[in-house]
């Protein structure tokens, strides 16, 4: 007797409801850029199970945009330090 557990099951259910969904919706493979751009710049939103809808048109921010963000405001915070003794006034 052969058997076979339930998540087995599931992941055979799941890989042919893909291979017939792909066949009814062969434009969909063209989207996988996109797959990828999520992963890249906004995992943050799978990380918590969250989905953004932006009616307001107030964007959501790369990931990418927020680390060069944070590298330059690092490089003008440095570069405009205030000294830790001013100068005294004649």
């Amino acid at each position: 007797m052969i058997t076979t557990s339930h998540t087995e099951i599931d992941s055979l259910e799941l890989n042919a409801a893909l291979a017939a969904f792909r066949r009814s919706y062969p434009a969909f493979d063209a989207t996988c850029k996109l797959d990828e751009l999520r992963a890249r710049e906004y995992a943050r939103l799978d990380a918590h199970d969250h989905i953004y809808l932006d009616y307001t048109g107030g964007g959501l921010y790369a990931e990418s945009q927020l680390r060069d963000h944070m590298a330059r405001s690092a490089r003008m915070s440095s570069a405009t330090r205030i000294p830790k003794t001013l100068p005294r006034r004649p």
